[in-house]
């Protein structure tokens, strides 16, 4: 399985799992979020590795995600691709927000309703410890910068507990 669901795991003894691109941040609810833990957990092996990603909420970064503030990128094949954020509100950890993607190369354009879930360095922690796993450590980048240096990222690295 490399998409979906984790509770639809099937598969027991995984040495590692990797959520990237924020993709944790997309599971709001934290019934969801405690599931999807477990579901994991349940499927490794002990001492194996869970890794994932986390905009740290100290750093605030939906404030400078407007739709004046147009990133870009090559695409090969394609060209240029635009893309923004549009904030509409921010409640309880959660920013509700609109994303627009643009290919000028083909006409076209995207808006996409969204959210994510901005949790704190605690309530990773917390979660992490109830659904089986050990953090092993947390890094405010992917060069392993400290995450007190400055708030950004939380870069997770939790192993799964020995089960009793």
């Amino acid at each position: 399985m490399d998409s979906g669901d984790a509770t639809a795991i099937d598969v027991i003894d995984v040495d590692m799992a990797i959520l990237t691109a924020h993709s944790a941040q997309e599971i709001i609810e934290d019934t969801e979020w405690d599931a999807t833990l477990s579901a994991l957990r349940a499927a490794m092996r002990s001492g194996g590795v869970l890794a994932f990603d986390n905009l740290d909420p100290r750093a605030r970064a939906w404030e400078s995600w407007r739709p004046d503030r147009v990133g870009r990128r090559e695409l090969p094949g394609y060209g240029v691709v635009e893309f923004w954020h549009r904030v509409d509100e921010f409640t309880d950890g959660v920013v509700h927000m609109e994303s627009g993607f643009r290919v000028p190369s083909l006409g076209e354009e995207r808006l996409i309703a969204g959210k994510m879930r901005f949790r704190t360095r605690e309530e990773l922690t917390e979660s992490l410890e109830r659904a089986g796993f050990a953090v092993e450590a947390m890094y405010a980048d992917h060069n392993g910068r400290p995450v007190d240096d400055s708030p950004d990222e939380l870069i997770v690295i939790a192993t799964a507990a020995l089960f009793d």
